[in-house]
């Protein structure tokens, strides 16, 4: 079995050569309808982005990368003070960052005060519940 990150290296060059990065800082996997490598990065003038990038099936077209300046969401820190400030008797686990039919996404992870462990999803833009996400609840 290959490795997750043995994707990265197309993955970073993907990203500087369709989005506006032109380095890369961090990248992570993220496995929902697709796999996607999430390329964070810094373009020329220092804005801080996000290209999601599709890692292809054999033998598929490639599919396009969805690029987000870090600046068009609220930040991972204001995610993680707003799911705490509704979900007080929660033991936080991770923030991470997610995508569903092409809506970046918040991802968090942690265990509800009955001891289940949980995932959330939250609009990357707004930190809104995204309720269209398969098999979604509020696990609180």
């Amino acid at each position: 079995m290959s490795s997750k990150t043995e994707t990265y290296p197309a993955s970073w060059e993907t990203a500087i050569e369709e989005t506006a990065l032109e380095e890369v800082d961090t990248t992570t996997r993220y496995h929902g309808e697709r796999q996607y490598d999430i390329v964070t990065g810094v373009e020329a003038n220092r804005t801080e982005g996000i290209a999601f990038v599709p890692v292809p099936l054999e033998d598929e077209k490639p599919k396009p990368v969805i690029y987000y300046k870090k600046d068009e969401g609220i930040s991972a820190k204001q995610m993680k003070e707003q799911w705490a400030d509704s979900c007080s008797n929660c033991e936080y686990i991770k923030l991470s960052l997610a995508i569903y039919k092409d809506t970046p996404l918040y991802e968090v992870t942690f265990n509800n005060e009955s001891g289940h462990y949980v995932l959330e999803y939250y609009s990357f833009e707004d930190g809104s519940d995204y309720n269209d996400y398969p098999g979604f609840t509020m696990g609180r």
